[in-house]
């Protein structure tokens, strides 16, 4: 059976209901005005709004992205220390390219040819276009042949001065045109030399070129001075102090000859000219146990090809006599004087067996220049003599009994 229902009843609930759905009504627009007034506020000012948008984006991308609001601030921090390490980077490759440079020039200013080269080589590894390492590469592997003396001297001329018209201002040209005009025309090379020096003062190579001329033209006090010059760019240069050692034996200087030849010693063991001069010196002194035992390592080195075919060994050397300078370019020659050096020492040891031994060996040799070998030692008899009286009478039966004159 149906409920009976008010009339009156429900008319209230009617009433209540429309009263509740106009009261939200009324509230959803209030909210929805509260919103539109503060967007209203924030557009006005674009400086806030910009700001307003970037906090909310900020918040949504913390909350729902796990996005740091600091983001791009950490990116462009990273971004310059990039740029700060590569400017390191690229201020150290030049620092260590100039050293590398300022070192292998420093090498060609004392004709340290070949470690100037690897200087040069080390550039080329920061930098394979940089133009100065290319030319002092150019320049080694000109002036290495000069050196060692294995160049046509037409040939390397035209070459150096090819480089000249580009660089006439070039020391290490200049000082090379010097070497090998040397031999041909001593004032020309005496003028490079100069130029050379002119272009850089503390260029030793120059000096030494010089010194050399003075020395081949027994200008002994000359020679002293400008290997001197060249020795105070260049201190452990073993030529620079074995050619000074040299002037110091030929003025009779022994003392400061037997220093500068066992600083030259110390510095390279192997350079078998020393070997002549100290044994010489200490002979002069009346040391013939020293000098013996300075010959006896002349003649080991001097018959191992390994150290013989070192660069410092394979150039030509010279020694001044009274019949001018007296140059040794093969072996053979350096050989038979080394063995005629050592029989003397031993005779005078009154070790005559020795002395037949080694006068036998240069023989043996059949040099073309043992005329020239005999010419020099008999120089060398000459002048030990005159310098020491009680070896006098075992000196004259040296060259009697070998066919000195």
């Amino acid at each position: 059976m149906d409920e009976f229902i008010d009339p009156k009843q429900t008319e209230e609930i009617t009433r209540i209901v429309l009263q509740v759905i106009k009261d939200q009504h009324q509230s959803k627009n209030l909210k929805v005005g509260i919103w539109i007034r503060i967007f209203e506020a924030v557009t006005k000012n674009w400086a806030v709004f910009l700001f307003t948008i970037g906090v909310i984006t900020a918040i949504i991308g913390r909350l729902f992205f796990d996005v740091s609001p600091f983001h791009k601030l950490i990116e462009i921090a990273n971004n310059q220390k990039d740029y700060d390490r590569k400017e390191l980077q690229i201020e150290y490759m030049k620092g260590m390219v100039q050293r590398h440079l300022d070192l292998a020039n420093s090498f060609l200013s004392t004709s340290q040819i070949e470690a100037a080269r690897i200087e040069f080589n080390n550039v080329l590894k920061f930098d394979e276009f940089n133009i100065e390492a290319h030319f002092g590469k150019l320049k080694t592997e000109i002036f290495i042949p000069i050196k060692n003396d294995e160049y046509n001297p037409e040939i390397a001329e035209k070459r150096l001065k090819a480089i000249l018209e580009e660089k006439p201002d070039d020391p290490h040209i200049n000082t090379y045109l010097g070497d090998i005009n040397r031999q041909i025309d001593r004032n020309v090379a005496l003028n490079y030399y100069n130029k050379a020096i002119e272009f850089d003062s503390t260029i030793a190579a120059a000096f030494f070129g010089i010194a050399v001329i003075y020395d081949e033209e027994n200008e002994i006090d000359a020679a002293i001075e400008m290997y001197s010059k060249a020795l105070s760019y260049s201190k452990w240069n073993q030529s620079y102090l074995s050619n000074l050692a040299y002037q110091y034996y030929k003025k009779k200087d022994f003392d400061q000859s037997i220093k500068y030849y066992i600083e030259s010693m110390q510095l390279y063991n192997d350079y078998v000219l020393n070997f002549f001069g100290l044994s010489s010196a200490y002979r002069f002194q009346g040391n013939l146990n020293y000098a013996f035992h300075y010959n006896e390592y002349l003649v080991e080195f001097i018959n191992n090809d390994e150290i013989m075919n070192e660069s410092i060994n394979s150039g030509h050397w010279f020694w001044n006599s009274d019949t001018g300078t007296i140059y040794f370019y093969d072996l053979n020659m350096k050989k038979c004087y080394a063995y005629y050096n050592i029989a003397l020492t031993a005779y005078l040891l009154n070790n005559y067996t020795a002395a037949d031994k080694y006068i036998s060996e240069a023989k043996a040799l059949n040099s073309s220049s043992e005329l020239q070998v005999k010419n020099l030692i008999s120089f060398d008899i000459n002048e030990l003599g005159d310098y020491n009286k009680s070896l006098s009478d075992r000196l004259i039966a040296f060259k009697v009994k070998y066919d000195l004159h």
